[in-house]
């Protein structure tokens, strides 16, 4: 019993921020013949020190500033939950333990090992998390994507294509980045080698948005054959060869591929895209009225 009325006070501690009477508390029941304290005071070790770490990170908006994270306390978080994770990995605080060294890599600005630990995620079920896929997008979103300031820290071909096409963008007057080069691009190619098409799609994308080269993107991304799965890279390839013949307003062309890939559509989401495609098609070819005609495909 004086046990679990140590682990209380231990908790009180840390919920009241006296960080140094918790780790001591957690420290002497890690060692703990009791299965549960010995777990979960284990687990406890790194909760400790990632709030002792960030405790004066954040700024009164909620931005952290990586020179205000205590990095001593910040490293000892992460031995202590890959050291929870070694001796439990199957245990009640798992899934948690592997969350939090997101975090620890987000407040360490160690993007490799966070585009890793979120790589992860699209190979393994999310069953096995404590996350549900929105809140891991939303996270990547947040955590990764909107402050990543090295390419050649990531990686994962799809997360490496989701930054280079945000890198594709057109750049605003004031934006001081230097231009997303063509040669990065190439010199990205090995880090595709599962992944030939979805490099070759970046390519595509990559002619028509910065080098404003329609005959290139069609060259690169061919129409597919009818039998090809209509999966969501080639329903994007084939979409980008849509944009691509608009470009050149070849309105009819564009039509007959909107149309055709209508009919092939499964996949959640992609007929209204089509749709809208189709309808803005219309719209800019002078054939609006088609859009509302009593036959018309444009149902959404």
């Amino acid at each position: 019993g004086l046990l679990f009325a140590n682990y209380l006070q231990g908790a009180l501690a840390f919920y009241n921020g006296d960080f140094t009477r918790s780790i001591a508390a957690f420290n002497v029941l890690s060692q703990s013949s009791q299965p549960w304290l010995k777990e979960t005071a284990i687990y406890m070790q790194g909760r400790v020190f990632l709030n002792a770490a960030q405790q004066n990170a954040f700024d009164d908006i909620g931005y952290p500033s990586n020179d205000k994270v205590d990095l001593a306390a910040l490293q000892a978080a992460e031995s202590a939950f890959n050291r929870y994770l070694t001796a439990y990995p199957q245990g009640q605080y798992s899934a948690s333990a592997t969350g939090l060294l997101r975090r620890v890599y987000w407040l360490m600005n160690d993007q490799k090992r966070l585009a890793q630990a979120y790589a992860y995620w699209f190979g393994h079920p999310l069953s096995e998390a404590n996350i549900t896929s929105n809140q891991l997008v939303q996270e990547i979103d947040n955590k990764l994507l909107l402050s990543f300031s090295d390419t050649g820290s990531i990686d994962d071909p799809h997360l490496l294509a989701i930054i280079d096409l945000m890198l594709m963008r057109q750049r605003s007057s004031d934006d001081s980045r230097p231009p997303f080069t063509l040669a990065q691009l190439q010199a990205q190619q090995s880090r595709f080698a599962q992944q030939p098409e979805l490099y070759t799609y970046l390519l595509g994308a990559y002619a028509l948005y910065v080098e404003k080269d329609a005959d290139k993107t069609l060259t690169l991304l061919p129409e597919t054959a009818d039998d090809t799965e209509l999966d969501y890279l080639h329903f994007s390839q084939q979409t980008l060869r849509g944009f691509a013949l608009e470009s050149k307003e070849l309105w009819a062309p564009a039509e007959q591929l909107w149309l055709k890939l209508l009919s092939r559509a499964k996949q959640p989401l992609q007929r209204q895209q089509l749709e809208l495609a189709l309808a803005m098609n219309y719209e800019r070819s002078g054939k609006v009225t088609q859009v509302f005609a009593h036959n018309t495909v444009v149902k959404t």
